[in-house]
């Protein structure tokens, strides 16, 4: 079997169905809004729908991520306290109160402790005398 030398050029606009003049090229009174050297014809790699599958099951485990990301952001806003404000806060300002309420939760705990150690000297203390 012979192989042959095959050319492939682009398709001419008498092909493609466009007319040559300006004066046919007009659409309901509205000239085409491309010359005719520069028709945008598609293109299978630009249709979504014939992507691979791969791709579209990475978009898809991207967008899983993402709305377990924003959820767990939501949970986290649930158990800060803050004042009722008309929008929503960001994530960053999220991780910011929540490193706050955390800081001021350590300082309760330690003043607590503090103090339930100076009750229990002053307990054995009274008992000595």
């Amino acid at each position: 079997m012979e192989y042959q030398d095959f050319t492939f050029s682009m398709p001419t606009c008498y092909q493609l169905g466009i007319p040559n003049e300006p004066s046919a090229a007009e659409i309901q009174g509205m000239a085409y809004p491309f010359p005719p050297q520069m028709v945008p014809v598609p293109h299978p790699l630009y249709d979504c729908n014939l992507e691979p599958a791969f791709i579209r099951k990475r978009n898809e485990r991207e967008r899983i991520r993402v709305r377990h990301v924003n959820e767990g952001y939501a949970r986290l806003r649930e158990h800060l306290p803050n004042e009722p404000t008309e929008k929503r806060m960001s994530k960053v300002e999220t991780l910011r109160a929540a490193i706050r309420y955390i800081r001021r939760l350590e300082l309760l705990l330690d003043n607590a402790k503090d103090k339930s150690v100076l009750s229990q000297k002053n307990a054995t203390g009274d008992k000595e005398k």
